[in-house]
């Protein structure tokens, strides 16, 4: 039996109610190799801020750099992950001395 979900037949659904925060340590990117901002976890949603002020953020796995990066983070930007919040994540940087600051959310 299939599922039909389109929008005469939506089905509804109901987010997961997450009760627990953790924040992080603030974490210093570099420019160059990338560096573990968050390890792989069992959260169920992470909240990335580039905390710099003239730094763009490049987010991604261990070998993410600026040119192959989809998720780039300009000065105070932030980005909420759902799909893959518990995998290992990475950042570089484009200017030394940059900051990622990382939330994460769990039952």
């Amino acid at each position: 039996m299939g599922l039909n979900n389109d929008d005469d037949n939506a089905v509804p659904f109901r987010r997961q109610v997450l009760q627990t925060i953790k924040n992080y340590p603030p974490k210093t990117v570099n420019t160059g190799a990338a560096v573990q901002v968050l390890a792989a976890s069992t959260i169920q949603r992470a909240i990335f801020r580039n905390a710099s002020e003239t730094a763009t953020v490049a987010l991604g796995g261990s070998s993410v750099t600026l040119e192959n990066a989809a998720i780039v983070l300009l000065p105070g930007d932030s980005w909420v992950e759902e799909d893959a919040a518990g995998a290992a994540w990475y950042a570089t940087s484009s200017d030394a001395g940059a900051t990622v600051c990382v939330m994460g959310v769990e039952r």
